[in-house]
């Protein structure tokens, strides 16, 4: 049960579910319930908002990894895949008109399914993913595991 700092509401969990009941001091439940859903706050700049997810990846429920960045402005972009030696992995490049160029939050546009440029499965370990853009670069690790 969580008060309200005025006693008007009380929040009370009634079931297992997201969805909690909301009661007044009476007992008569108010319309509209709240619910709660998860929530990431990321930074507005590239180097702050850049990372994948689910991480690590690579197995059965989880074969591949989504790509979350937010760019400030529309930019041609590429991001590479390197293993910790340096070797590329993996490349893709877009140009500022494509989806994954323009201006605003991305998440989950870029997906890698853990494959090399010849679609060959890369081996268990951890890579480096390099996000550039016109004025900027971020960079995150990647955990494969399968």
């Amino acid at each position: 049960m969580i008060e309200s700092p005025q006693e008007d509401i009380v929040a009370i969990d009634e079931s297992s579910d997201l969805t909690v009941a909301i009661k007044d001091t009476v007992g008569f439940t108010i319309d509209n319930p709240l619910t709660s859903d998860f929530s990431v706050i990321i930074g507005s700049d590239i180097r702050s908002s850049f990372f994948n997810y689910p991480n690590p990846f690579g197995y059965t429920s989880r074969p591949d990894t989504r790509f979350n960045y937010n760019l400030e402005e529309d930019s041609d972009i590429t991001i590479r895949i390197y293993t910790l030696l340096g070797e590329l992995v993996w490349s893709r490049a877009f140009k500022a008109s494509d989806p994954e160029g323009k201006a605003g939050n991305h998440d989950g546009d870029i997906i890698w399914d853990g494959t090399n440029g010849k679609a060959q499965r890369v081996l268990n370990g951890v890579y480096v993913a390099v996000l550039k853009t016109k004025s900027d670069k971020a960079i995150t690790k990647i955990a494969i595991t399968r």
